[in-house]
């Protein structure tokens, strides 16, 4: 972490899982991160950053553009335990590998629709009965394509 301040690195905001000389920072980096957000503005700033991101109309396939909306939406740096000293940087690593942040008792949040918390019951019948409704108006529609190339197919034959 040291030498990517020291050399004002910045890779991890294009980074990418596919080259295995980062992988392992990065996924160090990323949890470093998370929890000094959460540990210096709590669940709840994060929670926002999700409602804001929900937000987000377009697709975006751009690591360095990705980035620059995840970290406006989060309202920060992507520079975790950036310090003066190395025996600071040391100290905070150390301060939240030892954080253990309370989460929330799980539940669906109402992203982009109330700035509350607030979450849904969940009707697993109604749900099993929506996805069982999608795949057969699925099967349906396969089906029926089947049986309109299979007509096309037989006037061919008899005409």
């Amino acid at each position: 972490l040291k030498e990517y301040y020291d050399k004002n690195e910045s890779f991890m905001k294009e980074w990418n899982a596919g080259y295995d000389g980062t992988r392992a920072f990065g996924y160090a980096f990323a949890e470093l991160f998370l929890r000094e957000y959460v540990k210096e503005r709590g669940i709840e700033a994060l929670h926002s950053a999700l409602r804001k991101l929900a937000d987000v109309n377009r697709d975006v396939s751009s690591a360095e553009e990705f980035s620059e909306i995840v970290l406006k939406a989060l309202g920060t740096e992507l520079e975790p335990c950036r310090r003066k000293t190395e025996k600071e940087m040391l100290e905070c690593i150390t301060a939240l590998n030892r954080f253990n942040p309370k989460i929330p008792h799980a539940s669906i949040l109402k992203l982009g629709i109330s700035r509350k918390e607030s979450s849904i019951a969940f009707d697993m019948e109604s749900i099993r009965r929506k996805n069982l409704e999608e795949r057969f108006s699925s099967l349906k529609g396969s089906i029926l394509g089947f049986l309109r190339e299979l007509i096309k197919a037989t006037e061919a034959i008899v005409g």
